[in-house]
């Protein structure tokens, strides 16, 4: 996703076109939000005069000119800059000196250019702006952590606490089972996600929150868009199931409704490969850990089995652990035995 860095260079007031409002250049940071923003500088000094221009000024006089009358404006110049930091709550303005260096015709250098920061007071409108940004941060998380689904002894919980039962959900038993819509649990999960999107509270604290910060990022930050803002209201879906595979799924209601996409790179299957080179190389997969992934490939028809006279394995080490049969639209039946081999598992058809 694309970062949304809101900083302009600093740079002589001639030189530069001012983008923004009288109250000076800002950047708007979040490590929660690291997809969105800039990281925040640990350094906000430092990081300033790293971002600073010191403009090189040519002098017509000579070394040796002694009555010589210079024809620039070596003069300090002021430029006010902020670093907004939403996760800390914190407006930080600044004032920034510039002094410019100076050479003359000779290549002399006469004046040393130099950078000072002084750290001001914000603005109230600042002040408010981070304000409500910090609480939409504060509400995205309660929605985020509701997007957090684990499955437990084949029971499905949400929340890092896993204290709400979602028995709806306990139909996804592996990653692959979203991925071929089994048991409609695409569906049911998607469902849960647009229930959480409209009648989670946090969720419309979140919108509201962001719509005041909205309200004064013009007072705040000039001409930039102000639907720059709503790219906050995306969240991350992941499930993650007892045989290791997990499913991750970004969602954004930017534009009202939920836009649910599943990120197969990364999701995993329960062999800990992304679900992207899984599916694409399921023919060369020599090994299983899942008999409920195995079992979604098997009735997908995605997957080559192995054949064995009358689909009995006689290995040594080896047992049976679920039928499957399958039914064509003829009423040809078909029967698919998945076996335990160690720590993996195989589907193994009839000859």
């Amino acid at each position: 996703m694309k970062k949304i860095l809101l900083l302009i260079f600093l740079s002589p007031a001639f030189l530069l076109t001012k983008h923004v409002s009288a109250q000076g250049d800002g950047l708007i940071c979040s490590h929660y939000w690291k997809e969105q923003f800039s990281s925040c500088p640990v350094d906000q000094v430092t990081f300033i005069k790293q971002q600073t221009y010191i403009p090189i000024l040519q002098d017509s006089c000579s070394n040796d000119g002694a009555t010589c009358i210079s024809d620039i404006n070596n003069q300090p110049f002021y430029q006010p800059f902020a670093i907004y930091n939403i996760d800390d709550d914190e407006a930080n303005r600044f004032q920034v000196e510039i002094v410019p260096k100076v050479i003359n015709t000779n290549g002399l250098v006469t004046q040393q250019g130099r950078i000072n920061v002084q750290r001001i007071n914000p603005t109230q409108h600042e002040r408010n702006f981070v304000k409500h940004l910090n609480e939409a941060q504060h509400y995205h998380m309660q929605v985020q952590d509701a997007l957090t689904f684990t499955q437990k002894d084949g029971v499905m919980y949400s929340g890092s606490e896993q204290s709400t039962i979602k028995s709806s959900l306990n139909v996804c038993k592996t990653a692959m089972n979203y991925i071929n819509n089994d048991g409609n649990c695409e569906g049911l999960l998607n469902n849960e996600i647009d229930l959480e999107m409209r009648n989670n509270a946090n969720e419309i604290s979140t919108i509201a929150a962001l719509d005041k910060a909205s309200g004064l990022i013009k007072l705040v930050l000039g001409n930039i868009k102000t639907n720059e803002l709503g790219k906050i209201l995306n969240y991350d879906v992941v499930m993650s199931f007892d045989d290791g595979s997990r499913i991750f799924i970004n969602v954004d209601v930017t534009k009202g409704a939920a836009k649910i996409v599943a990120d197969l790179d990364a999701s995993r299957a329960a062999n800990g490969q992304t679900l992207t080179r899984f599916i694409n190389n399921i023919n060369n997969v020599e090994d299983f850990y899942s008999t409920d992934e195995l079992e979604s490939l098997v009735r997908k028809n995605n997957l080559q089995t192995h054949c064995r006279p009358s689909g009995v394995m006689t290995d040594l080490n080896t047992r049976l652990i679920r039928t499957i049969k399958l039914v064509d639209k003829h009423g040809n039946e078909r029967v698919i035995n998945i076996y335990q081999r160690e720590t993996a598992f195989i589907a193994v058809g009839n000859c």
